[in-house]
């Protein structure tokens, strides 16, 4: 079997895994996101001209990156993608290397994290690449009313908060910040506006 092949049976795993178990209130963390984030990862790595395995290891961090929150919700939800990584990937690769460094990438999309692999930098740049698009106008809001079904909780100050993600938010890599640091000046001046 190839990465190609490999990469195909990875995708099939995550979208069954979103069709068995729906959640209503995932409206952004969802199979929509997961697909966007393996696309704009592909679209990233191609750039960089990254061999086979690099590029089976950021397509399967993508795919597994926010699959915990089926599992776990929003806390920890990394952790339960490595699991899941961890009990699936053994069926069509025996490459233990290989299953650390997707892990690593999947704990580097972790708000807290500071990706230091190339790997790891894209896909956390694939995982935030609305942040320098039009498209964050529809996504915030809808992380918003995602994370009051979640909580419970009203949230209050959203607005700021997220001028303040916005602004100590980087792209780590060279592809994204010259595509995208402009839009996202934009997407900080459009949340001032509605302050």
């Amino acid at each position: 079997m190839s990465y190609a092949d490999e990469s195909q049976v990875v995708e099939n795993y995550i979208t069954a895994l979103f069709q068995l178990n729906p959640d209503e209130k995932l409206l952004y963390h969802n199979f929509e996101h997961t697909r966007k984030v393996a696309d704009r990862a592909n679209e990233i790595a191609l750039f960089y001209n990254l061999d086979n395995e690099k590029l089976f290891i950021i397509k399967t961090s993508a795919w597994f990156h926010d699959i915990g929150y089926l599992f776990t919700g929003p806390e920890g939800h990394e952790l339960e993608g490595v699991r899941l990584m961890k009990e699936f990937i053994p069926s069509i690769i025996s490459t233990p290397t290989l299953t650390g460094e997707i892990e690593q990438c999947i704990i580097a999309t972790k708000r807290s994290a500071d990706p230091v692999s190339v790997a790891g930098k894209i896909i956390c740049d694939a995982d935030t690449y609305h942040f320098g698009t039009p498209e964050f106008r529809l996504t915030d809001p809808l992380i918003k009313r995602e994370t009051e079904l979640l909580t419970g909780s009203v949230q209050t100050g959203w607005t700021s908060n997220s001028i303040k993600l916005l602004r100590n938010h980087q792209f780590y890599t060279s592809y994204c910040k010259e595509r995208l640091d402009a839009g996202k000046e934009r997407n900080i001046e459009w949340l001032q506006s509605i302050l």
